[in-house]
């Protein structure tokens, strides 16, 4: 806390004086309250009671998006070869997200709406995702797969999430 004034003389009678409380520091604390005292006294007449003012102080945490997944693995089948998860925002503020489809191997395609694999997702809204294995030209199950659901925003911090995906030949 940053108080406006550490000292400063009061005359009987005299109208009284404001003191600024300026919390600092508080990117630094985690959400939640933080209390302190001040304390006032007459350094020059120690007969005079001190008088202690209690401060509370509630922290707010910023808002942020978050990720979260319906699903953290599926499989696919010949016989049932396209499936679906679920992105969420179920954070505070919006979420920018992204698929890269770069990584993902030649059986596997993934489809956002209208065949989009980004967007942008208010607070607590989802979007559906699709999955579709093509077993065509395999002789056996290849390796899992990872879909990989990032935030596409530069300025926000968000983890991201993936969903494993399993092809049965």
């Amino acid at each position: 806390l940053t108080i406006s004034r550490m000292s400063d003389s009061l005359a009987p009678k005299q109208q009284p004086e404001t003191i600024t409380v300026t919390p600092t520091n508080v990117s630094q604390l985690p959400a939640g309250t933080v209390s302190a005292t001040i304390t006032i006294s007459d350094s020059n007449n120690p007969v005079v009671k001190s008088q202690v003012v209690a401060v509370t102080i509630t922290i707010n945490p910023s808002p942020s998006p978050s990720i979260s997944l319906s699903l953290s693995s599926l499989s696919c089948s010949t016989t049932n070869p396209t499936q679906t998860f679920s992105i969420t925002n179920s954070g505070t503020a919006i979420l920018d997200w992204s698929i890269d489809q770069t990584s993902l191997p030649n059986w596997l395609t993934v489809s956002g709406p209208n065949g989009t694999l980004s967007g942008t997702l208010n607070p607590g809204t989802n979007v559906s995702i699709s999955v579709t294995c093509n077993s065509s030209g395999l002789s056996s199950s290849p390796p899992p797969a990872v879909v990989n659901v990032k935030d596409s925003d530069p300025n926000t911090t968000v983890v991201a999430r993936s969903v494993t995906v399993t092809l049965t030949v």
